[in-house]
């Protein structure tokens, strides 16, 4: 019993090493700002979990200027640690609260829930601080080992930038925001031996009830008029083609596409959805167009795909599925976003995760036919032209090939999805073999993962 106490003693002054940068005790503390827009927030200063604490309203529709910042100073002392915590007490929402770190030029950003109204201590490590934007220096992550360290920091915020499209009223309390040094870090990175679809072929085949989770920019947006001209997207159609394929089964999904978004914007977001669909069977990820046009090169993009597939695994423990699409060709600038494709291709092969290439299959389509397969110059439509002797239903082409990755006997590699014939799009020949383009390397991107935010 000594012994045990003795632990019990060790485990709790461990625990109150974490060095207190913000102890909440007074509202000089956090600081509410509009960066010129008229201010909405309130703040209040309420009983917390140690002392006082600070209570932060956000009123439903605010700008995303509006934000609350934690005045700390960095100094060297953060680089041994392992990321921030800090107790909250939610609202009981289903939302969520975001914490924003600016360091050496770039951006980086993690969401934690609010589901509760006791306070529960957050663990954010660094490697759950995902980068927002390709502004400043090329660093996929922040830690002790990255080219953009935690003594760098030089601003903590409570904000939703512009990529938060939803946001309702939210009442966050927060108290005792600290660096922590004992952090849970979980440093399995659950990346798959085999084939990366085993999981949910295998209810495919039971034809067990299967939840498909999709995470995407425009080209999965529901309210974009690619999709919103039909009532549909591309992961409706995997949808009808999945249950046609395999009677009797049942699918669901749940279309998290925004327009706008850059890659990392999935995974900042992505403990929203987790809350209540927390192990997905399989997660289906596409972004680029975007990220292209806000600064991506191939390597920044590659690390980031590394970077997200990481990330998935960890919040979900390995228990989904991943598959990413290569997204698709402008119609009218032809290849010059091509490096998406490899980006993908490569992450592909060093994570061990799938791919369904749809880029090779748009860009194969001759110049004078690709335009009918489209909404717009980069949004395939979800309807066949019939004044065309070809099927050219663009997201139904998407989902074909998905279905194609989806339905191989190895889902390892990358399946591409034949050529557009008259009459009906072939389906080509889904190879389950590895497709590489340039090197397939994980970048920059830490093996590191945390516990997160729960």
């Amino acid at each position: 019993m000594r012994l045990l106490i003795l632990m019990a003693l060790a485990i709790t002054a461990t625990r109150l090493e974490a060095a207190v940068i913000n102890d909440c005790e007074s509202l000089t503390q956090i600081n509410l700002s509009g960066r010129g827009t008229p201010i909405v927030m309130t703040e209040t200063l309420v009983a917390g979990q140690v002392g006082q604490a600070v209570q932060i309203a956000w009123p439903s529709g605010y700008n995303h200027l509006q934000f609350a910042e934690i005045n700390a100073a960095a100094d060297a002392s953060w680089n041994a640690g392992l990321g921030f915590s800090f107790w909250v007490k939610g609202d009981g929402s289903n939302n969520a609260g975001c914490l924003y770190v600016e360091a050496g030029g770039a951006r980086f950003a993690a969401a934690f829930t609010i589901n509760h109204t006791d306070f529960r201590q957050k663990f954010i490590p660094w490697q759950d601080l995902l980068p927002d934007a390709y502004t400043g220096i090329n660093a996929p992550s922040i830690g002790p080992t990255s080219s953009i360290t935690p003594s760098q920091i030089d601003g903590i915020y409570l904000l939703k930038s512009y990529y938060w499209r939803d946001r309702p009223a939210i009442t966050i309390t927060i108290d005792q925001f600290a660096v922590e040094t004992s952090l849970p870090v979980d440093t399995n990175t659950y990346e798959p031996t085999g084939d990366p679809l085993t999981q949910v072929k295998a209810k495919f085949a039971a034809r067990q009830p299967v939840t498909i989770v999709g995470v995407g920019d425009s080209l999965l947006w529901p309210n974009h008029g690619a999709q919103s001209a039909n009532n549909t997207s591309w992961l409706k159609f995997l949808e009808t083609r999945l249950e046609a394929r395999y009677p009797s089964l049942a699918v669901t999904i749940n279309n998290q596409g925004y327009g706008g978004d850059h890659l990392t914007h999935g995974g900042i977001k992505a403990p929203v959805w987790l809350q209540t669909i927390p192990t997905p069977d399989l997660i289906v990820v596409e972004f680029g167009y975007n990220d292209v046009d806000d600064g991506a090169t191939q390597q920044m993009y590659q690390d980031r795909v590394v970077l997200l597939a990481r990330f998935l695994r960890r919040k979900t423990l390995g228990a989904s599925n991943l598959l990413f699409v290569t997204g698709a060709p402008n119609s009218s600038d032809g290849n010059a976003r091509g490096f998406i494709r490899q980006a993908v291709i490569a992450a592909g092969a060093a994570e061990n995760f799938a791919v369904a290439d749809t880029w090779a299959f748009f860009n194969a389509i001759a110049a004078g036919d690709l335009a009918s397969f489209y909404h717009d110059d980069a949004h395939p439509d979800g309807s066949d032209n019939a004044g065309t002797p070809i099927y050219d239903n663009g997201q139904d082409e998407f989902a074909r090939i998905i279905e194609l990755k989806l339905a191989e006997a190895n889902g390892g590699g990358t399946a591409t999805g034949g050529t557009a014939t008259a009459g009906t799009a072939t389906a080509g020949t889904a190879t389950a073999g590895t497709a590489t383009a340039g090197t397939a390397t994980a970048g920059t991107a830490t093996a590191g993962s945390g516990a997160g935010s729960s």
